[in-house]
Parts: C-alpha cells; sequence; structure tokens
C-alpha cells in the first residue's frame, strides 16, 4: 500500500460507521475532497475533458469501500469542469431545461453549483442511475434567492424556500412511496436569483451501504479545499454534508504546479483538517498525489507531498502514499496507458488506485497497518 500509519484511537466515527453498515443498522457516508482526479461523478466522455470521467469510471468500477456494499452515484457540485466542457456533456445524467445552468461561485464545496440565471425558472432533473426511495437535497439560501419543489415520479418531496439568510441547508432524508429513478428539482422565478443546488444523495432505504460523494475540483488548490470565507463555503460545507469520514485526496500537485509555498500549503491544510474534525465532527485520512518523473512539477511537489506527511504525522492522521507505489512505474506515464497525461489516470490508473484506496480504508475501519 505504500506508507500508511494508523495510530490507536484514530478514526472512531468511521470504525463505528463501518460497524453499523455491517450490522445492518445505518449507512455510513464518505466525503472524498481533492482537484481533477475526483470529478467526474456523472462519467461523461466527450471533449477535451474527457480523462476526469475515465479516471472516476475506474473508481465506481473499483472501490470496494472496506468490503461493504457502496454506492457512488450521488452529485456533490458541476466540479469546475464546466470551463473545459459543456456540464451536459460532462454529466449526462442531468436534463436541465429553462433556465437551469451552472453557477459558477468558487468558494463552495467543489467550486460551483446548479441553479437558474437571475429570476428565471427552470427544471434540473437527476437520474443517478440506481433506483432509490430516499433522497437528501443541499442547497443554498440567501436573500432574494428563488423558491423550488423537489419531486420523484408521483412523489412530491418537499418545497424549499430560498429566500432566507445565507446558508447551505440540508432538506434531511426525504421519503419516496416506492422505488424511484429520477429526482427532479423545479425552481420557479419568484425570487431575484435562482436556488443554488449543491448536493443530491439518494438511497434505498431496504440496503445499508457506504454513502461516497466525490467532492472534486478541477484545477482546485488546498485553499480552494480548506475555504472558510463564507458560512457555506468548502471547508464550512463538511458539517451540512455530515460525512462520518473525509479523505483528502492529493491537494499538491496544482499547488505545486502554482509554486505555492510549504509553508502557505501547511496552513491551509492544518486549517482544513481542524475544521473537518472540530465543525464536523468526522474522522479524516489522507492520500498522496501520484508524483510522475515527466511532470514539469516534480519537485515542488515532492516538497509539498514531503509537508503533507509531516502534516499527518503532527495531527495522528492516518497516510496513503500512492507516491511510493506508483515511483517505481512512473516510467508508465504519459504513455497513454496508466496516464492520460502527466497527473490524470486513465480508466486502468484509476482502478487501481480506487482498488487501493478501498483496501486502505478498510486497514482503517479495522485499525491495522499494512
Amino acid at each position: 500500500l505504500g506508507y500508511s500509519e494508523i495510530r490507536p484511537g484514530f478514526a472512531r466515527r468511521w470504525r463505528n460507521a463501518v460497524k453499523n453498515v455491517r450490522n445492518g443498522t445505518a449507512n455510513a457516508r464518505v466525503l472524498l475532497m481533492g482537484h481533477s482526479v475526483l470529478a467526474g461523478a456523472g462519467e461523461g466522455t466527450s471533449g477535451s475533458f474527457n480523462y476526469v470521467g475515465a479516471a472516476t469510471r475506474g473508481f465506481h468500477s473499483r472501490l470496494p469501500i472496506a468490503e461493504l456494499p457502496y454506492r457512488y452515484t450521488s452529485y456533490c457540485g458541476c466540479q469546475k469542469v464546466n470551463a473545459q466542457q459543456s456540464f451536459a456533456t460532462y454529466d449526462p445524467r442531468f436534463t436541465l431545461s429553462g433556465g437551469a445552468t451552472v453557477y459558477n461561485d468558487g468558494t463552495c464545496l467543489s467550486g460551483d453549483m446548479l441553479s437558474t440565471t437571475n429570476g428565471a425558472s427552470g427544471t434540473i432533473a437527476f437520474t443517478p442511475g440506481t433506483s432509490f426511495d430516499r433522497v437528501e437535497v443541499f442547497y443554498l439560501t440567501n436573500p432574494g434567492n428563488s423558491a423550488a419543489v423537489v419531486s420523484a415520479g408521483a412523489d412530491t418531496l418537499a418545497t424549499l424556500t430560498g429566500n432566507q439568510s445565507l446558508a447551505l441547508r440540508t432538506t434531511g432524508v426525504l421519503n419516496c412511496s416506492a422505488l424511484r429513478t429520477s429526482v427532479t428539482i423545479a425552481i420557479d422565478n419568484s425570487g431575484t436569483y435562482g436556488l443554488p443546488i449543491q448536493a443530491i444523495v439518494t438511497w434505498d432505504s431496504s440496503k445499508k451501504e457506504v454513502q461516497v460523494i466525490s467532492a472534486g475540483w478541477a484545477g482546485g488548490t488546498i485553499a480552494n479545499l480548506a475555504d472558510a470565507s463564507a458560512n457555506y463555503a468548502s471547508a464550512n460545507a463538511i458539517a451540512t454534508i455530515n460525512p462520518d469520514l473525509v479523505v483528502i485526496v492529493g491537494a499538491t500537485l496544482n499547488d505545486a504546479t502554482n509554486g505555492t509555498a510549504a509553508a502557505t500549503w501547511k496552513a491551509s491544510a492544518q486549517g482544513l483538517i481542524t475544521k473537518i474534525r472540530g465543525t464536523a465532527g468526522a474522522d479524516v485520512a489522507w492520500v498522496t498525489d501520484m508524483n510522475v518523473e515527466a511532470d514539469s512539477s516534480n519537485a515542488n511537489n515532492l516538497t509539498l507531498q514531503q509537508t503533507a506527511r509531516t502534516l499527518c504525522i503532527e495531527n495522528g492522521l492516518s497516510v496513503l502514499d500512492m507516491h511510493e507505489r506508483w515511483r517505481p512505474r512512473a516510467t508508465w506515464a504519459p504513455s497513454g496507458t496508466y496516464y492520460y497525461d502527466a497527473r490524470h489516470p486513465t480508466y486502468a490508473g484509476g482502478t487501481d488506485w480506487a482498488a487501493v484506496i478501498g483496501r486502505y480504508l478498510r486497514l482503517i475501519a479495522e485499525g491495522q497497518a499494512d
């Protein structure tokens, strides 16, 4: 697995959550935070940004979280890919009509959300790909925001009041009368603005699973992930999403490219860890970026990776060092077999990465090192 340190008392909440899934008493929830390697939740494969979708398809096929059933069909933001290609191409699970569009926020979890253009009505239809009878919607309220109705099949599930104080809110668990395949959010034009939708999580209440929510951010830096400048910003949003475990994946490559100083990077990362553990009350694990010798930012990335290792030791966090696992295979990149370029894995690379992360999370749940 590479370097892994699991300390006594680490990840109590995650261990209990795994126990609940195994006992059939409750679901568990994992939030993945990182850069473009974690984007691609909709598995879109068209356009110049197709390497993101390919890597995520590998994740979907090989992420046996703690050898438990898992569901990887949630939506969490538009993940900043619309700058490279249209959202409809990127995430074909969605049908946007009327004034529905991408709301480029740049502060929220994963960088942006779905909403409507100012003063317009529109409909967001989400077909996750698996049937469900439970829904949870996370949305942003603000004075002047519109209202919306959430429905699934014949069920009207909730009315969302957007014209409230600025906050990221949750509907709580919404119950369908039968298994459904699509969620519809109809935003009206009652306000000056739309109603940004941060995340949609669906599940089948007859099954107990690990819900995996991917908050990838294409081009995201540690400062983006750790942003706490508003009460709904990325780091502050974690408490509302309410995961049992947050896995920070990578978070050094883009900073290495941008020339972020190690001390600056460490301060932001420490702020993020503190938020996750404190406000959100969740456990934290860290996965280092893969570092490819052909990458021009190699030296900077190695420095930031070592900073990440030191930070995790100081905070008693478990570390999965993907650089140590992949370094002997650096000659693979950027051949096109395991990488599309010097930092984004292909489907084959993504399957290997996901399989190792899944095993890693199982070891954390069992309190073992490998």
